[in-house]
Parts: structure tokens; C-alpha cells; sequence
């Protein structure tokens, strides 16, 4: 169903079918985690699986769950041949950001996504696109 919707979007707008492409968002929750395997056969559009530790641990405050999402967040994409891409909120002030995208990098995950285009710089120093 989705791949239909994209691919009438990408022909109203005049897009090359299969242009649109996505990230998803697996660790995040407990159920994307376990089901990352369906994407194995169904990734033409998938660039990357993203990982939110904030979100997956917010009823868990001692950060196990978390770190344990993240090793299955880039074990699958490792799978796939894809990268892994952590996610912080906006809500984060720069020297707390920046010390995760740090930590994040040394972890393994490819790049980070953030909410806060005041970011950007900090992501780009971390992961050594500057």
C-alpha cells in the first residue's frame, strides 16, 4: 500500500519512480525492532534504519533498553547493507548534542538526525562531513 502512495505521489509531481527515498524507523519501539527482518526483501527504497533511544526508553530510565536497541538497530542494518542512523529531539542543548553525536559516532551509527537544523554543524564536525 505504501509503494503504491509513493509511486502515484512521484508520478503526480513528475518524480523517476523509486526517487522518494526512506528511512525507517525501527528502534524506536520493541515490535520494529523484532520485525526488522521483514525489510530484507523489501528495501529498493530504503537507505538507512533510524534509532531513537529516547523514545525506546522512556518508560526504562536506566538505559538498557536503549543500548540494546542501538546494537539491533545497526546489527539489522548491517543485514541489509544499509547504514544506521541515530535520532536525538530538539530538545537537546548544543553541548549535550554534540556529546551524543560524538558517543553515537564512536558507536558505530553512520549519522544522526535531529529536529533542530541548529544542529546540523554539530552532526557534520562529529561524523566528518564538515
Amino acid at each position: 500500500m505504501a509503494e503504491t502512495l509513493l509511486r502515484v505521489m512521484e508520478a503526480r509531481e513528475g518524480l523517476d519512480e523509486g526517487s522518494v527515498a526512506l528511512i525507517a524507523m525501527i528502534g524506536d519501539n520493541g515490535s520494529g525492532l523484532l520485525n526488522a527482518r521483514h525489510f530484507l526483501h523489501r528495501h529498493g527504497r530504503l537507505i538507512a534504519l533510524g534509532y531513537d533511544g529516547d523514545a525506546l526508553e522512556q518508560d526504562h530510565g536506566d538505559g538498557t533498553i536503549a543500548r540494546h536497541g542501538a546494537v539491533a538497530t545497526m546489527l539489522a542494518a548491517r543485514n541489509l547493507g544499509i547504514p544506521a542512523i541515530d535520532f536525538s529531539a530538539a530538545r537537546s542543548p548544543a553541548e549535550a548534542f554534540e556529546t551524543s553525536c560524538h558517543q553515537s559516532a564512536r558507536s558505530g551509527f553512520a549519522g544522526k538526525l535531529t529536529e533542530n537544523p541548529d544542529h546540523i554543524g554539530i552532526i557534520k564536525n562529529a561524523f566528518g562531513t564538515a
